[in-house]
């Protein structure tokens, strides 16, 4: 097909037959001047056939290699990381709010059900956010192993407690 054909028409026939195909969500069927039907893809807006005989396997085949091209076309993948200043004070209202913050930060990104673990330094309210993270997550079903292995300490921290251990003995 010819990408550039602009003798199309939209099909509207109330007497048409259903279009059952999953991928019928990402084409536009339209009939062309001659009488023939080609399949616009709503991403890229290729012509492709869509007579009955053709079916819609080339279609599907499509999609995989459009949808997956736009994507790393339009998105990059992005790392963020959050970083969180907080007093030394001890409250459960603080560790409450630095929970609800985390919360919604993910929320934003759009990565809250992709989360599988966390990783936090050696603040003395982590734990506690971590579990008000842990409790908020998993009521959502969103964690793997309904959360076992969601809290991480960071390596720094884990070093820190080794040498701390290795010089009281010494």
């Amino acid at each position: 097909m010819d990408a550039n054909d602009s003798n199309a028409i939209a099909v509207h026939n109330p007497r048409a037959r259903k279009l059952r195909s999953l991928v019928w969500n990402d084409f536009t069927k339209e009939r062309k001047a001659d009488g023939s039907y080609v399949a616009v893809c709503n991403h890229c807006k290729k012509q492709l056939t869509a007579s009955s005989r053709s079916g819609t396997t080339h279609l599907k085949n499509h999609l995989v290699i459009c949808t997956s091209t736009k994507r790393i076309k339009r998105k990059k993948l992005v790392v963020r990381r959050l970083v969180l200043k907080s007093s030394d004070a001890k409250s459960e209202e603080m560790e409450q709010e630095i929970s609800k913050i985390i919360l919604e930060k993910l929320q934003e990104w759009n990565i809250d059900g992709k989360l599988c673990s966390i990783v936090l330094d050696n603040c003395s309210t982590s734990d506690l956010v971590a579990n008000e993270l842990l409790g908020s997550l998993r009521m959502k079903g969103f964690l793997i192993s309904n959360g076992d292995l969601f809290y991480a300490r960071s390596c720094g921290h884990l070093l820190n407690l080794v040498v701390q251990k290795g010089l009281e003995s010494a």
